[in-house]
């Protein structure tokens, strides 16, 4: 049986059969439920090798209803469902991203599927440029907070996701950023170097220019990325509670005189995404 989902399903209920539907395609049995989602960024797939513990089953995005794949380098689209310490885990290794045309239903229609499959907890991870003049290739930021650029619009807003964002906009004033879920991040022993700072997000998939990086200086930004802001969002909708994670991959257009290209930062990435996969699971272990 297919399942028929639009960017008008958006709420837990509507969601409900898919979810069933991706148990049964994974073998799992329809009661099986996790409580902690990852969504691995750019270049970073291969962390979900040191997350997961013991036998895991996968499905190819692509084949999961409602959710389309991804096709830029480094996000190998699929999903893990594996088990952690005393956590059921969904793991989701690459996104897709507005600048393929998708709309934001599509972008963050993974979000509310794991939220259906029972998530309380989510990990957001992405590639981004520093910002801040003393992050170097190779370290990471925890989010604090996020900027939207004016004109890094989310394209192809339908009514009922509109209604949600005005739902959103009338709750408690605060980021989807949990400050406890930083904490205990941080008490992780790791090798990793870990700022903390605010997140842009702009449109792609062209780099920034030097302007616009002065601009989200001027702003407060500390790294920047095409991502993850409207899969936070759209979790704190859910009611899930999130952890975001920038690996700093390359230094911002205009603070650099090194060239900017994907291929540097799925290099970068693949540097330090063993380190990742470690942090992740020592992390989810205190959790």
């Amino acid at each position: 049986m297919s399942i028929a989902l639009s960017q008008h399903t958006t709420t837990p209920a509507d969601w409900q059969p898919a979810a069933q539907q991706t148990l049964r395609l994974a073998g799992l049995p329809e009661s099986w439920r996790a409580d902690v989602g990852i969504v691995l960024g750019s270049g970073l797939g291969a962390a979900a090798e040191h997350i997961a513990e013991g036998d895991c089953c996968e499905l190819r995005m692509g084949e999961i209803p409602g959710l389309a794949a991804p096709h830029v380098a480094g996000h190998r689209g699929r999903w893990l469902f594996a088990r952690c310490g005393q956590h059921r885990v969904i793991v989701q290794q690459g996104r897709i991203h507005s600048y393929e045309g998708h709309s934001t239903a599509a972008i963050t229609a993974h979000i509310r599927l794991m939220a259906a499959l029972g998530i309380r907890t989510l990990i957001l991870t992405n590639a981004a440029g520093g910002i801040r003049r003393e992050f170097r290739p190779g370290e990471f930021m925890a989010i604090i907070d996020h900027l939207r650029a004016p004109h890094a619009g989310f394209p192809a807003w339908s009514e009922t996701v509109a209604a949600d964002c005005v739902r959103m906009q009338s709750g408690p004033q605060r980021g989807p950023w949990e400050s406890g879920l930083i904490r205990t991040l941080l008490s992780v022993p790791t090798s990793l170097h870990i700022h903390q700072g605010v997140y842009a997000m702009m449109p792609g998939p062209a780099y920034e220019t030097p302007a616009e990086v002065r601009m989200l200086q001027t702003l407060g930004a500390d790294a920047v990325g095409m991502s993850t802001i409207p899969e936070a969002l759209t979790a704190a909708d859910c009611g899930v509670q999130v952890l975001g994670l920038s690996c700093i991959t390359n230094i911002a257009c205009g603070l650099s005189s090194s060239p900017l290209s994907h291929a540097e930062v799925t290099a970068t990435a693949l540097t330090v995404e063993s380190q990742l996969g470690t942090l992740l699971r020592d992390f989810l272990h205190r959790l």
